[in-house]
């Protein structure tokens, strides 16, 4: 499904070893057309299966800074635009 929001959601823990959530909330955002950079620890399986889906799918680690910068800061022309998702601020 082709985008219609500009701004990428990162989804960490995408590859949802341990209740699959973020795996979940990865098709989720992209089903309903936005787009999701996932950050997965390792390149496997179900870092595969989130390609599949349509996410950019980027390897790292929370707890290495380096890592979390280009998750965050992938090459391109201007600063990325994040959004947040709570649950007083809905989709």
């Amino acid at each position: 499904m082709k985008s219609t929001h500009d701004s990428p959601i990162l989804v960490t823990g995408a590859a949802g070893a341990i209740g699959a959530i973020g795996r979940n909330l990865a098709a989720m955002l992209l089903a309903k057309g936005h787009n999701v950079r996932a950050l997965v620890r390792r390149e496997d399986e179900r870092a595969d299966a989130l390609r599949r889906l349509g996410a950019e799918v980027v390897q790292g680690d929370l707890t290495d800074l380096a890592s979390m910068h280009r998750a965050i800061w992938r090459p391109r022309s201007t600063p990325p635009r994040w959004r947040a998702i709570t649950a007083s601020r809905p989709l």
